[in-house]
Protein backbone atom coordinates (compact mmCIF):
# COMPACT_ATOMS: atom_id res chain seq x y z
CA UNK A 1 0.00 0.00 0.00
CA UNK A 2 1.41 3.43 -0.81
CA UNK A 3 1.60 6.53 1.05
CA UNK A 4 -1.30 7.88 -0.50
CA UNK A 5 -3.38 4.95 0.14
CA UNK A 6 -2.37 4.75 3.74
CA UNK A 7 -3.19 8.51 4.36
CA UNK A 8 -6.96 8.43 2.79
CA UNK A 9 -7.70 4.87 4.66
CA UNK A 10 -6.59 5.96 7.73
CA UNK A 11 -8.65 9.17 7.58
CA UNK A 12 -11.87 7.92 5.52
CA UNK A 13 -11.88 5.62 8.39
CA UNK A 14 -12.01 8.66 11.09
CA UNK A 15 -15.19 9.69 9.67
CA UNK A 16 -17.24 6.42 8.41
CA UNK A 17 -20.10 5.11 10.67
CA UNK A 18 -18.22 2.20 13.00
CA UNK A 19 -21.55 0.09 12.61
CA UNK A 20 -20.92 0.12 8.69
CA UNK A 21 -20.01 -3.07 7.68
CA UNK A 22 -18.32 -3.86 10.69
CA UNK A 23 -17.35 -7.46 9.81
CA UNK A 24 -15.16 -6.05 6.60
CA UNK A 25 -11.49 -5.48 7.06
CA UNK A 26 -10.67 -1.79 6.74
CA UNK A 27 -9.67 -1.30 3.31
CA UNK A 28 -12.90 -2.91 2.37
CA UNK A 29 -14.97 -0.58 4.38
CA UNK A 30 -13.28 2.25 2.88
CA UNK A 31 -13.41 1.04 -0.87
CA UNK A 32 -17.03 0.72 0.12
CA UNK A 33 -17.85 3.69 1.56
CA UNK A 34 -15.97 5.56 -0.86
CA UNK A 35 -16.82 7.31 -4.04
CA UNK A 36 -14.06 9.63 -5.19
CA UNK A 37 -10.63 10.55 -4.22
CA UNK A 38 -8.71 13.86 -5.49
CA UNK A 39 -5.57 14.25 -4.79
CA UNK A 40 -3.59 17.64 -5.42
CA UNK A 41 -0.45 19.31 -4.00
CA UNK A 42 -1.98 21.39 -1.19
CA UNK A 43 -5.18 18.45 -0.15
CA UNK A 44 -6.69 14.94 -0.69
CA UNK A 45 -10.70 15.03 -1.05
CA UNK A 46 -12.16 12.16 -0.39
CA UNK A 47 -15.95 11.79 -1.34
CA UNK A 48 -18.27 9.83 0.78
CA UNK A 49 -21.23 8.06 0.59
CA UNK A 50 -23.78 9.85 2.90
CA UNK A 51 -25.34 6.55 4.49
CA UNK A 52 -22.21 5.77 5.28
CA UNK A 53 -20.61 8.80 6.95
CA UNK A 54 -20.16 9.20 10.76
CA UNK A 55 -22.48 12.01 12.95
CA UNK A 56 -19.22 12.92 13.89
CA UNK A 57 -17.67 13.87 10.75
CA UNK A 58 -17.94 17.61 11.25
CA UNK A 59 -15.86 16.69 14.55
CA UNK A 60 -12.91 15.98 12.68
CA UNK A 61 -10.62 18.19 10.93
CA UNK A 62 -11.03 19.44 7.33
CA UNK A 63 -13.73 21.22 5.21
CA UNK A 64 -16.85 19.60 5.10
CA UNK A 65 -19.78 19.73 2.31
CA UNK A 66 -22.54 17.63 3.03
CA UNK A 67 -24.76 16.86 -0.05
CA UNK A 68 -27.90 15.01 -0.41
CA UNK A 69 -25.90 11.48 -1.51
CA UNK A 70 -22.48 12.61 -0.75
CA UNK A 71 -20.03 14.17 1.95
CA UNK A 72 -16.98 15.64 0.98
CA UNK A 73 -14.25 16.32 3.13
CA UNK A 74 -11.18 18.38 1.86
CA UNK A 75 -7.95 17.87 3.70
CA UNK A 76 -5.29 20.25 3.53
CA UNK A 77 -1.75 18.40 3.28
CA UNK A 78 1.76 19.38 3.13
CA UNK A 79 4.26 17.48 2.04
CA UNK A 80 7.68 16.76 3.71
CA UNK A 81 10.98 14.80 3.12
CA UNK A 82 12.22 13.41 6.39
CA UNK A 83 15.41 11.01 6.02
CA UNK A 84 14.58 10.92 2.31
CA UNK A 85 10.92 9.84 2.77
CA UNK A 86 8.18 11.31 1.54
CA UNK A 87 5.64 12.14 4.34
CA UNK A 88 2.39 13.49 3.91
CA UNK A 89 1.33 15.99 7.35
CA UNK A 90 -2.71 16.34 7.03
CA UNK A 91 -4.66 17.91 9.69
CA UNK A 92 -4.18 16.72 12.94
CA UNK A 93 -0.75 15.06 12.57
CA UNK A 94 1.07 16.13 15.02
CA UNK A 95 -1.44 14.22 17.29
CA UNK A 96 -1.16 11.26 15.53
CA UNK A 97 1.03 8.37 16.71
CA UNK A 98 4.03 8.22 14.62
CA UNK A 99 4.31 5.46 12.17
CA UNK A 100 6.62 2.32 13.17
CA UNK A 101 9.92 1.86 11.24
CA UNK A 102 10.02 -1.59 10.31
CA UNK A 103 13.46 -1.71 8.99
CA UNK A 104 15.09 -0.04 12.17
CA UNK A 105 12.85 -1.98 14.64
CA UNK A 106 13.68 -4.98 12.72
CA UNK A 107 17.98 -3.99 12.53
CA UNK A 108 17.72 -3.21 16.45
CA UNK A 109 16.25 -6.67 17.14
CA UNK A 110 18.45 -8.68 15.08
CA UNK A 111 21.23 -6.34 16.26
CA UNK A 112 20.13 -7.64 19.81
CA UNK A 113 19.96 -11.57 19.24
CA UNK A 114 23.78 -11.02 17.61
CA UNK A 115 24.76 -9.63 20.54
CA UNK A 116 23.49 -12.10 22.70
CA UNK A 117 24.65 -14.60 20.73
CA UNK A 118 27.95 -13.27 21.33
CA UNK A 119 27.71 -13.26 24.77
CA UNK A 120 26.88 -16.72 25.07
CA UNK A 121 29.56 -17.26 23.18
CA UNK A 122 27.46 -18.62 20.43
CA UNK A 123 28.55 -16.66 18.00
CA UNK A 124 32.31 -15.43 17.89
CA UNK A 125 32.64 -12.76 15.33
CA UNK A 126 30.59 -10.31 12.92
CA UNK A 127 32.15 -12.84 10.40
CA UNK A 128 30.50 -16.19 12.26
CA UNK A 129 27.08 -13.70 12.55
CA UNK A 130 27.15 -13.23 8.01
CA UNK A 131 27.93 -16.91 7.93
CA UNK A 132 25.36 -18.09 10.02
CA UNK A 133 22.84 -15.55 8.44
CA UNK A 134 23.92 -15.59 4.97
CA UNK A 135 24.53 -11.88 5.13
CA UNK A 136 27.25 -9.42 4.08
CA UNK A 137 30.33 -8.58 6.67
CA UNK A 138 29.85 -5.00 5.89
CA UNK A 139 26.23 -5.12 6.34
CA UNK A 140 26.31 -6.65 10.43
CA UNK A 141 29.43 -4.70 11.46
CA UNK A 142 26.89 -1.65 10.19
CA UNK A 143 23.62 -2.73 12.55
CA UNK A 144 25.48 -4.70 15.40
CA UNK A 145 26.06 -0.96 17.56
CA UNK A 146 22.14 -0.94 16.98
CA UNK A 147 21.99 -3.10 20.24
CA UNK A 148 23.20 -0.29 22.16
CA UNK A 149 20.58 1.95 21.31
CA UNK A 150 18.86 3.28 24.11
CA UNK A 151 15.55 4.75 24.96
CA UNK A 152 13.13 5.87 22.96
CA UNK A 153 14.23 7.34 19.63
CA UNK A 154 13.01 10.44 17.54
CA UNK A 155 10.38 10.10 15.11
CA UNK A 156 12.52 11.11 12.41
CA UNK A 157 15.10 8.77 12.57
CA UNK A 158 15.85 5.95 10.15
CA UNK A 159 17.96 3.17 9.90
CA UNK A 160 20.01 4.82 6.84
CA UNK A 161 20.92 7.51 9.33
CA UNK A 162 21.98 5.42 12.02
CA UNK A 163 24.29 2.98 9.59
CA UNK A 164 25.65 6.57 7.53
CA UNK A 165 28.18 6.68 10.41
CA UNK A 166 29.66 4.81 13.32
CA UNK A 167 27.10 4.78 16.28
CA UNK A 168 28.65 5.75 19.75
CA UNK A 169 28.12 3.41 22.80
CA UNK A 170 27.91 5.91 25.74
CA UNK A 171 24.29 7.53 25.91
CA UNK A 172 25.31 10.88 26.00
CA UNK A 173 27.25 10.63 22.70
CA UNK A 174 23.85 8.83 21.38
CA UNK A 175 22.12 12.25 22.06
CA UNK A 176 25.07 14.30 20.59
CA UNK A 177 24.79 12.23 17.14
CA UNK A 178 20.68 12.87 17.30
CA UNK A 179 21.19 16.29 17.78
CA UNK A 180 24.11 16.51 14.86
CA UNK A 181 21.26 14.95 12.82
CA UNK A 182 18.73 17.53 13.77
CA UNK A 183 16.74 14.72 15.60
CA UNK A 184 16.42 15.68 19.59
CA UNK A 185 18.43 17.77 22.13
CA UNK A 186 18.02 16.09 25.47
CA UNK A 187 17.84 12.39 26.92
CA UNK A 188 19.48 10.30 29.85
CA UNK A 189 23.05 9.27 30.71
CA UNK A 190 24.59 6.30 30.92
CA UNK A 191 26.48 3.65 29.11
CA UNK A 192 25.87 0.60 26.72
CA UNK A 193 28.04 -3.18 27.28
CA UNK A 194 29.43 -4.37 24.04
CA UNK A 195 30.04 -8.29 24.45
Amino acid sequence: MGLIEQFVEVEALLRIRPEFQPADNAADRVRAALLRVQVSDEAVELSLRAETASAAVDQQPGEIVRRAETVKVRLPIILKHRQGALVIQGPGAPDRRPRLDRALVRAVCLARVWAQAMAEGKLASIKDIARQYRLCERYVGQLLPLACLVGRQPEAISLGALIREPLPHRWDEQRRLFGRLGLIASGSRGRCRVP
